[in-house]
């Protein structure tokens, strides 16, 4: 099976992103089944003739006699609307008519779903599971008495998203429990892993996140398969498989990979879509083609370093395939912007090469920043991820007087 993580898809990189999903399908055409990992639209980004000419390009793989399962994942909601849900109706129609042919689908998952594919018992767990489970009481199996109690406390939490916790951490309990001894049961789903700091990541992620139990990667009969965090790695029995292009230029000296799951391994490929590399000129010489190569070199070894095989994961790599320069965005971190003196920074025959070139001030030190927010007493590198802290902070210190009513408007609009 084709494994593709987050699409994201928007009007600036629509074109780029169509064409590489359509070279990725040729180049694995003997793959019949493709898995898209949700997140195709982004909540503040929505391009509705975006995501329509994504609509299409399954009609062409349906037509290609491919099986297609399409997962619902956070970005992908309006309210409670999934974004699809239009266009399912037409593809049920789609499919109403052609129901003779039953080897390849359009299928979009938007409840948690069971499959058996390429011999993979898997449980399709998308994100908004926890709108669909009933939470009134919680049964206990016994086999896994800490999870138990932790769902249990978040139950009885009185912050919203920790109650949500409590519901996927429940549904996913309940479906381990009903394993037998030996049987496996591969996971795919849109929730970060509690806890656990992963590789690149400078903050790790709470159930107020929507989580689930990093106890579960210790659970030798399932296996955990995600994108969300857009990096790959493998923690225990967790494997991230990223995102299909680097969707901001926080994510920089990243190298993207999509994946195919066949006989328990999992063979990772490199994907060059986009790229942000940031290099700091401040303390080196002229940036030559060479030295570009040797970043990417090293994206590829810090790859391979994370997604290292081990009890649950056995992972395979295929050789790093370099950037195009013509899609490379270059981060010069600089004393002083000026841009009249690009060619000081980048060898001549790069100027004209590269998709663009940004110069960037040297970024205040973290310590500076604690100390600007007047956060000293916090652990920033622990809160930091939690803005809406952050936010009501900021006013309660600001607007002492009226900041219950300043959060609660923030509430109303889903920003607290």
């Amino acid at each position: 099976m084709l494994i593709i993580p987050d699409v994201h898809i928007n009007s600036r990189m629509k074109d780029t992103i169509l064409a590489g999903l359509r070279n990725l399908v040729d180049q694995n055409d003997s793959e019949d089944s493709l898995i898209f990992l949700w997140d195709y639209v982004y909540h503040f980004a929505y391009d509705r003739t975006s995501l329509l000419s994504l609509f299409r390009f399954f009609v062409e793989l349906y037509h290609q006699w491919k099986k297609l399962y399409i997962l619902a994942g956070n970005h992908d909601w309006i309210s409670e609307q999934f974004v699809f849900e239009e266009w399912k109706l037409a593809t049920d129609l789609l499919l109403t008519e052609q129901s003779s042919w039953t080897f390849w689908k359009i299928e979009f998952i938007t409840q948690p779903t069971h499959h058996t594919i390429d011999w993979e018992n898997i449980l399709f767990l998308p994100y908004n599971v926890h709108t669909q489970v009933a939470a009134t009481s919680f049964a206990n199996c016994g086999r896994f008495p800490d999870i138990e109690k932790t769902i249990q406390e978040l139950w009885l939490s009185q912050h919203k998203w920790e109650q949500f916790s409590s519901r996927v951490n429940q549904f996913l309990l309940d479906e381990v429990s009903r394993l037998w001894t030996n049987e496996k049961l591969l996971v795919i789903h849109h929730h970060y892993l509690e806890w656990v700091q992963f590789p690149w990541q400078r903050w790790r992620f709470w159930f107020k996140d929507v989580a689930i139990d990093r106890r579960f990667a210790d659970i030798p009969t399932i296996c955990l398969l995600s994108g969300h965090i857009h990096q790959p790695f493998v923690y225990k029995n967790y494997c991230c498989l990223w995102s299909l292009w680097a969707t901001s230029p926080l994510e920089v000296n990243h190298c993207k990979v999509y994946g195919i799951l066949q006989d328990n391994i999992l063979e990772v490929l490199p994907l060059s879509l986009n790229a942000y590399m940031k290099i700091d000129v401040t303390w080196w010489e002229v940036v030559s083609r060479a030295q570009i190569e040797k970043i990417q070199e090293l994206w590829w070894l810090d790859v391979s370093t994370n997604l290292q095989w081990n009890d649950s994961w056995k992972v395979t790599f295929w050789d790093l395939v370099m950037h195009e320069y013509s899609t490379l965005t270059l981060q010069l971190i600089v004393d002083k912007i000026d841009y009249t003196r690009i060619d000081d920074y980048v060898e001549e025959s790069l100027v004209t090469s590269l998709q663009d070139i940004q110069l960037k001030k040297q970024g205040m030190w973290l310590d500076a920043l604690v100390e600007k927010l007047s956060l000293a007493d916090k652990n920033l590198h622990e809160w930091f991820s939690d803005r809406k802290g952050i936010l009501k902070l900021y006013l309660s210190n600001k607007y002492p007087d009226e900041s219950e009513e300043y959060e609660t408007v923030l509430r109303d609009l889903w920003l607290l």
